[in-house]
């Protein structure tokens, strides 16, 4: 994902990145949805992984207990708050930021955001426009003002992973591919079928990397792919309602590689 015009210096310096459980995107998606033309609001629940590196396993929504102006404003009572880290530290995990939507308004924090954020935490911003189509972006609260952050926050990359990969050991950044197909513009069944016609042609054992923009292809992509005895690694949200997917030519009995 690239970083935005007013930040695209600090994201570079900072190198930060959220690893987003493809199952709390689309709950947080969900949510937002949902809650139309009014704010959103919830917690993000995962941990930190490395210096730069947050991984969010669960969204945890929450109600919008702002009194007057739900339509861009949010607040989440304290009680949630200690709930939700009672039930993470249950898991062995921590409750690392906080996620709300912005409806028609960019996935940029705002100076009410700003004056509300506690530092050290993620803030994970999904847009609504119109009712439909949505846009996310990650932001870290570092307290900061100057070298060209945003109100204080600096914007972090965003991958999306399969769930099972939270439970694997190592992280999916340094994934490589032998091959590409760009399925922009593609829809369902047909970039199935395309991507299914490519793996056919590769070595088991071979990455090939997806590149699609149908956001129906999330679930049902991955699922096809899969069913046919594939491997879904992990899947990347590049920004612009883009993805990529990162997928394991799987070994079937009887079936040959085609060069």
């Amino acid at each position: 994902m690239k970083c935005s015009n007013a930040a695209d210096k600090e994201c570079d310096k900072v190198g930060g990145q959220v690893l987003l459980s493809l199952s709390a995107y689309m709950r947080i998606k969900a949510h937002s949805l949902l809650t139309y033309p009014d704010e959103c609001c919830g917690l993000l629940i995962g941990r930190k992984a490395g210096a730069t590196v947050w991984e969010i396993m669960k969204a945890f929504p929450t109600r919008n207990a702002h009194r007057e102006r739900k339509r861009d404003r949010y607040e989440i009572e304290p009680h949630t708050i200690l709930t939700a880290m009672t039930g993470a530290k249950i898991q062995g995990l921590e409750w690392i930021g906080v996620y709300h939507s912005h409806p028609n308004v960019p996935p940029v924090p705002s100076l009410t955001d700003s004056e509300l954020a506690w530092e050290g935490l993620i803030y994970l911003i999904m847009s609504v426009f119109n009712g439909g189509m949505t846009v996310a972006r990650a932001w870290l609260y570092t307290g900061e003002v100057a070298n060209g952050l945003t109100d204080g926050f600096a914007e972090l990359k965003i991958a999306t992973l399969e769930d099972a990969f939270f439970h694997a050991s190592g992280h999916m950044n340094d994934l490589g591919a032998e091959a590409q197909i760009d399925l922009r513009d593609e829809v369902l069944p047909f970039n199935i079928i395309r991507a299914k016609e490519k793996l056919e042609q590769m070595q088991p054992g071979q990455t090939l990397s997806i590149i699609f923009n149908c956001e129906r292809s999330l679930k049902q992509l991955v699922e096809a792919l899969e069913d046919d005895g594939h491997y879904v690694l992990c899947l990347r949200f590049q920004g612009e309602h883009q993805w990529e997917a990162l997928v394991k030519r799987g070994y079937k009995p009887g079936s040959k590689a085609r060069f």
